[in-house]
């Protein structure tokens, strides 16, 4: 007879679940944890500990101690799945949106959220589990991985299907995926081309003369002579191919402001 077990102690219901079910294949196999230590490569205090609930065992402690006992190696991993999920999962992403199903996806945010949403439901693997998973080829470099969960990085296409992968999604369902990501790429492209198409419109401004070649200014804010008027004397404030707005030239003498970026319908 081994001696009594103390109560489990958990520290979620997944790994108390986990730790229960241990215990639980243990007792019908018949063994003490000395016995069954002899049926693994783990010694007996690896097994206890494992059945404890105190710490997350790892995945292959958790297996050989199933596969010794006669138990199902798959529900073995489903329970330690959502154990690991249970104790790394409120970490991870932390900052990320709420996720939405992949077909739905339409930028980086959602994509990204949705990443984090599966390597939650997939337990949380440490990140040379998941390159394992896929044969250990360097398909999901670590650091990469790291950058892309924290919102350090975006991902490319292939990384974001051998990701999914890794992360235990179907093939059939893998294709979903690089088209999420091509949707995502897409409106990065055109909100960068409206951000830019915004700028040039607030600084493409129709002007009424040029600075003078002498005069050319360098720093924000100096002060040059317009070319326009020869009288005024205007500020120059990051124009458009050399170009400046004069209001003494508009004649309104008495508006404050000496470069108001306003359109003209033609140039001096």
């Amino acid at each position: 007879m081994g001696r009594r077990e103390k109560p489990i102690e958990a520290r979620s219901k997944q790994l108390y679940s986990l730790a229960s079910r241990l215990r639980i294949w243990r007792e019908k196999a018949g063994y003490t944890y000395e016995q069954l230590s002899r049926h693994t490569s783990c010694s007996d205090d690896t097994l206890r500990r494992a059945a404890s609930g105190k710490t997350l065992p790892r995945w292959d402690v958790v297996r050989e101690f199933a596969v010794a006992c006669g138990a199902d190696a798959s529900e073995a991993e489903r329970l330690w799945v959502k154990a690991r999920g249970s104790v790394f999962g409120p970490s991870v992403g932390s900052m990320a949106s709420k996720a939405v199903h992949i077909d739905y996806v339409q930028n980086y945010v959602q994509l990204h959220a949705a990443l984090v949403g599966i390597y939650k439901k997939g337990g949380c693997r440490s990140y040379r589990d998941l390159d394992d998973r896929l044969g250990g080829h360097g398909r999901l470099p670590l650091a990469t991985v790291g950058r892309v969960l924290n919102l350090k990085g975006r991902p490319q296409r292939n990384f974001v299907i051998s990701f999914a992968e890794a992360c235990g999604v179907r093939a059939s369902e893998l294709q979903s995926w690089g088209f999420a990501w091509d949707r995502a790429e897409a409106d990065r492209i055109e909100t960068e081309k409206r951000k830019k198409d915004r700028r040039l419109r607030e600084s493409s401004v129709m002007l009424c003369g040029r600075y003078r070649p002498d005069e050319s200014p360098v720093e924000r804010y100096r002060i040059v002579s317009c070319a326009g008027c020869s009288k005024a004397i205007v500020r120059w404030e990051g124009s458009l191919d050399g170009q400046f707005w004069c209001d003494y030239c508009e004649g309104d003498r008495t508006s404050k402001s000496v470069w108001a970026p306003r359109p003209r319908s033609s140039e001096t």
